[in-house]
């Protein structure tokens, strides 16, 4: 783990529109950042947890923000831990992992060494 990153927030009408959803360059962005030795983010589980603890939102999704629709999945509703089906990628070293609290999106995310964001696309818990 390097460093935590400020939040930011985008419209969920924004992500849907600026989806690369089955985009051939995400795999050439891919290509590049891994070529690149660029560091990989990896969903902040920590903040999912303070997020849950101090707020109980009645849902998060999580997903990458640049495919979120092939990316994302429920993670939580109705107080309840959902099962993880294999659907939500929450580490990349091109995409920004972000959740989805009640309709806002906001990054949610750490930096880490590309590696280590293989092993993190599963749940926390």
């Amino acid at each position: 783990m390097v460093e935590k990153i400020e939040s930011r927030s985008y419209d969920m009408m924004e992500v849907l529109t600026n989806n690369q959803f089955l985009n051939p360059d995400i795999f050439a962005k891919a290509r590049e950042a891994r070529k690149n030795g660029q560091l990989g983010k990896r969903l902040d589980w920590d903040k999912v947890r303070e997020i849950i603890k101090e707020n109980n939102p009645g849902e998060i999704y999580a997903g990458l923000l640049e495919d979120w629709v092939c990316t994302s999945q429920c993670i939580y509703k109705n107080g309840r831990l959902q099962e993880w089906d294999g659907a939500a990628f929450v580490g990349s070293i091109w995409a920004t992992p972000v959740i989805c609290i009640n309709g806002v999106v906001q990054d949610c995310w750490i930096e880490v060494k590309t590696s280590d964001t293989g092993s993190v696309n599963k749940w926390f818990w």
